[in-house]
């Protein structure tokens, strides 16, 4: 009998640990499905993008996640705002080139925007080098790129 009354002892002391754990790790069940939290510097860009609270959401979740692991026809949707990643005036996206290239890196995105037409270019080069720090020294192709196709 004891063993049962330890074992029951047990059993609301591991529920007490858990349901703790669960509240104090701010997990909401609204917050689950949106799944936003996995888009990285990306995240902002979701959440104020028209099309991430309608019928296209999980749509745009998966070209944001296609664009952060460069995929280039998913990065060049969303640095040229087409169709459901149209910002409209909001000019607060021009953080999007920067946060593929923090997120890609210097190899990876260089490589992207060489392979992209002229209007690509200058968007996907729109990094605002003055945010970055050492700009130059960090991303030393993007930056080649940035200076020979932009500063003409």
């Amino acid at each position: 009998m004891a063993a049962v009354a330890e074992l029951g002892s047990l059993d609301v002391r591991a529920l007490i640990i858990v349901t703790c754990a669960f509240v104090l790790s701010g997990h909401t069940g609204a917050a689950a499905p949106s799944r936003s939290f996995d888009l990285g510097l990306l995240t902002n860009y979701y959440h104020d993008c028209p099309a991430s609270r309608g019928p296209h959401a999980a749509y745009v979740r998966k070209v944001l996640r296609r664009a952060l692991a460069g995929d280039h026809a998913a990065m060049r949707t969303v640095i040229m705002h087409d169709g459901l990643f149209s910002t409209g005036d909001n000019e607060g996206y021009s953080e999007v080139p920067q946060a593929l290239l923090r997120m890609l890196g210097d190899n990876q995105y260089a490589a992207f925007v060489i392979r992209q037409p002229p209007d690509v270019q200058e968007a996907a080069l729109a990094v605002y080098p003055e945010r970055l720090r050492a700009f130059d020294r960090r991303f030393p192709k993007t930056s080649r790129l940035y200076h020979e196709r932009l500063l003409r």
